[in-house]
């Protein structure tokens, strides 16, 4: 045995198998433990993943099981995208960083955006009218600001025109659609597919639907397209559709899910027709 080797191995005793080992850098743990997620550490390799602090008893959790400080602040420390933590967040960020390198660009992106949700939409069952519109994207001040609405910033909007011909026969047309600017291009497509559901629900001239049961088609459009997507980050999107606590976005794509049950969108799709009749018939 050389002197380096000597050297190196002295006083390096092999850890047990009995001894639990640190989830954080895979080495046995011989001293002070910290049980948490069901794992196991060294108390200073249990750390917030957003600012890298030892943390005690007290932390929270995001959606993939991610710790943090209980000190900060959800709204600015997971990202609104992929639910993952932001890494050295600050309050002026929504977004992890490869979140923010996926913000969708400019219009043209979005156009090219629109016309493949239309056609995957169209594949899935969704009749849509072969029409193109433009996408704009604004600023949340004038989104508000054009809609009159204050308080929650709304993330798209569709515009709706209804005119008659000679004969008295109604054209409905879609002048554009505006989306909030700034968003990854995943955020934008499921807020694409949602007022692409208004769309359909004002060309087939389905008047008096209940709010919740409007807005829940519209989610259950998203939920629909997000669930075809490639994206990795899109099941979590899907899961805040699921989870959403309004009684007008959430509760009623729960209820939009019910009818999806037997039959799936072509079911979806009558039962709204059947709703829209009754209403009207009242």
């Amino acid at each position: 045995m050389s002197f380096l080797d000597r050297i190196l191995g002295f006083g390096l005793v092999p850890i047990p198998k009995s001894f639990p080992r640190c989830y954080g850098c895979g080495e046995g743990i011989t001293g002070d433990c910290l049980k948490a997620l069901d794992r196991t550490w060294h108390p200073s390799h249990f750390r917030c993943g957003v600012c890298n602090k030892p943390l005690g008893s007290r932390f929270c959790v995001n959606h993939h099981q991610e710790p943090y400080c209980s000190s900060h602040d959800q709204g600015t420390v997971v990202c609104e995208c992929c639910g993952h933590l932001i890494i050295g967040s600050s309050p002026t960020k929504g977004f992890c960083r490869a979140c923010s390198i996926d913000i969708l660009k400019d219009e043209r992106d979005a156009a090219v955006l629109l016309g493949g949700i239309q056609t995957q939409l169209r594949k899935q069952g969704l009749p849509w009218w072969p029409q193109s519109f433009p996408v704009k994207l604004v600023e949340a001040e004038s989104m508000q600001i054009q809609d009159h609405q204050g308080g929650t910033t709304i993330l798209g909007v569709i515009s709706q025109v209804t005119t008659t011909d000679s004969a008295g026969r109604s054209i409905r047309r879609v002048p554009e659609i505006r989306l909030l600017r700034g968003r990854p291009r995943l955020m934008q497509g499921a807020v694409i597919a949602h007022e692409l559901g208004h769309a359909w629900v004002f060309q087939k001239g389905l008047q008096g639907l209940p709010k919740d049961v409007e807005e829940g088609f519209c989610e259950y459009c998203s939920h629909h397209w997000l669930g075809k997507s490639c994206d990795p980050r899109a099941p979590y999107l899907m899961d805040r559709l699921v989870r959403n606590p309004d009684p007008t976005y959430g509760g009623g794509f729960r209820k939009v899910l019910d009818m999806a049950k037997v039959g799936g969108l072509p079911a979806v799709l009558d039962q709204l027709s059947v709703i829209s009749q009754r209403s009207n018939s009242i």
